[in-house]
């Protein structure tokens, strides 16, 4: 169940079952009654429990994911030539940055696991709309932060040239290439479910 499938549920379920017994307001009420109205709030504390938990099973799978990526990211942007003893909050930016572009699509759009995000990232195995959606976010935002580093080495001492801000200029630029690209994709599917309903 993903994120935004649990929290509808979770706002949808609101009321449903104090609707269901006959108690109005200012109305006295009998012992049948009371006993009708006690049990359908017991329900929807149990319902809201019920949610919860599992809303708080997805936010732990939500934070494991993002200090992966996190920590993956940072390891990568060192391997790639990012400094090592200083500028160490910059590259920890960088890596928080890349793990918000794709982790939180990943997470809302897809369900929360390290399996999914695999399957995705590293096996490229996409089934549906939401899936291809998330890796046109990955791909674009990994080929605009590299894209973007090309200004780095150059001579011209501009501020901003100054690592980490064209490769999160290039970052962002590339997760907006990535909603671009998936636009039609989506729009088309958006369409075809329409014509499925009438």
């Amino acid at each position: 169940m993903t994120v935004v499938q649990l929290v509808s549920s979770m706002f949808g379920r609101i009321g449903t079952n104090v609707k269901k017994c006959k108690y109005k307001r200012g109305l006295p009420v009998h012992q049948g009654q009371r006993k009708e109205l006690n049990t359908a709030l017991d329900n929807q504390h149990n319902e809201y429990v019920d949610v919860f938990v599992k809303f708080l099973s997805q936010f732990g799978n939500i934070l494991k994911i993002m200090t992966l990526l996190t920590v993956s990211f940072y390891v990568i942007a060192v391997l790639f030539g990012a400094p090592v003893f200083h500028d160490i909050i910059e590259t920890v930016y960088f890596s928080l940055l890349l793990s918000v572009l794709l982790g939180i699509p990943l997470c809302i759009l897809i369900e929360p696991s390290i399996l999914a995000l695999f399957q995705i990232i590293l096996e490229r195995s996409c089934h549906s709309i939401q899936e291809i959606h998330c890796l046109n976010l990955v791909y674009g935002s990994l080929v605009g932060a590299w894209v973007g580093a090309v200004a780095i080495p150059l001579d011209w001492d501009r501020p901003w040239q100054k690592w980490p801000f064209p490769c999160c200029v290039g970052a962002l630029a590339g997760n907006v290439a990535g909603n671009v690209i998936s636009l039609p994709l989506i729009i088309k599917n958006m369409l075809s479910k329409k014509k499925k309903h009438f």
